[in-house]
């Protein structure tokens, strides 16, 4: 392989030397141009793959400027969090005077590797002058971006040990998952269900770890449901879970992200279930219309919008956990009328770890 220049940055210098081929050429079969034959311009790409050569895109059109852009490497826009998190992390970047651009690796709802690296390759080419990391991308990738010497920022997912040294902000999943438990065994709930997305996010692991630590801790029973990360999948393996499992048998369900709670919630009510009385439901995270639903949904609020603004990197030397709150409201069995209530009536007596049960909101 030809070496990389001082700078660690690959040269059109260093595929003419793999190829044999001119600078020129190469500089024509890498820019699409005419007059390329299609043999030798495949040979230029696999060559610039290589040795790891990415086309300055930015510098073409901005010589001598340096980049005040950040690359967002998201994980499916279509989950709301996500829109709170950018809207948050892009305010934050326009008081420093830079501005960000996304890029969704999962926009049709499921991972592609090829897809990916495309995107990767995309932010190289502008020279962003970081890149924020919302999953757990491709070992393969992470390396091409560092080794551009471009600053990596990891926002609700936990770094490699290998990338320990960039910051990273995040909630606490851990904590946030002993809250729901602690919550379901107060009710008195001793068959759970935990609801997870794919393993793809580093948040999947330590959501699911504590929940089941807690779960041992007050004698409950665990089933793990994995979905993928959007409402389809996890309506049609609930609506299976639940056909199986009769109505008493499950007292609760955890699901981890507000795509799957909407998945659930109609596999529910297509069961024939209501949600707070024949089954206790938690969910993470906080959204706009939860207080709105009936019953209104209780959630892990972890503080979304802090995250977006710790994560611009500056004033951000180690990692931060950002504390959860459990926002009680009637999905999980609170708040709601007893049998013996008529309309309009006062609710029934509320749980005792009823309201907003929040933690110090500080860096651990």
């Amino acid at each position: 392989m030809v070496s990389k220049p001082d700078s660690g940055r690959p040269t059109l210098r260093d595929v003419s030397s793999l190829t044999g081929l001119s600078v020129y050429s190469v500089s024509r079969a890498l820019s699409g141009q005419k007059g390329v034959s299609e043999e030798t311009r495949l040979r230029v790409q696999a060559a610039a793959r290589e040795v790891g050569y990415v086309a300055n895109q930015l510098a073409r059109s901005l010589k001598g400027n340096s980049s005040r852009t950040i690359g967002i490497l998201a994980g499916g826009t279509a989950n709301q969090y996500y829109a709170t998190l950018i809207g948050a992390f892009d305010q934050a970047l326009r008081a420093a005077n830079f501005q960000s651009v996304l890029a969704d690796t999962m926009a049709d709802g499921a991972y592609g590797r090829q897809r990916e690296s495309h995107m990767v390759s995309a932010l190289l080419e502008q020279r962003v002058a970081a890149i924020v990391v919302t999953y757990s991308l491709a070992p393969a990738n992470l390396k091409l971006i560092t080794e551009w010497k471009i600053p990596l920022i990891f926002v609700d997912c936990v770094p490699p040990k290998q990338y320990a040294q960039y910051p990273a902000v995040a909630c606490d999943n851990e904590q946030a998952s002993r809250m729901v438990g602690d919550h379901f065994a107060g009710h008195g709930y001793r068959h759970w269900a935990f609801v997870g997305y794919p393993k793809r996010w580093s948040s999947r692991l330590p959501r699911e770890r504590a929940f089941l630590e807690s779960a041992q801790r007050h004698g409950a029973t665990v089933d793990v449901i994995d979905t993928g990360n959007d409402p389809v999948t996890p309506y049609e393996k609930m609506s299976r879970y639940l056909a199986e499992h009769r109505p008493g048998t499950v007292d609760a369900i955890y699901c981890t992200n507000t795509p799957l709670l909407q998945g659930t919630l109609r596999a529910i009510r297509d069961d024939g279930r209501r949600v707070g009385t024949d089954i206790g439901v938690i969910a993470f995270d906080e959204f706009e219309w939860a207080s709105l639903l009936q019953p209104s949904i209780t959630v892990i609020d972890q503080h979304t919008p802090d995250i977006g603004r710790h994560a611009d990197g500056v004033r951000l030397p180690n990692a931060e956990l950002i504390s959860p709150a459990l926002i009680v409201r009637q999905s999980c069995g609170c708040h709601l009328p007893t049998a013996g209530d008529s309309p309009g009536s006062a609710a029934a007596a509320p749980h005792p770890g009823e309201g907003r049960q929040d933690h110090d909101h500080n860096a651990h």
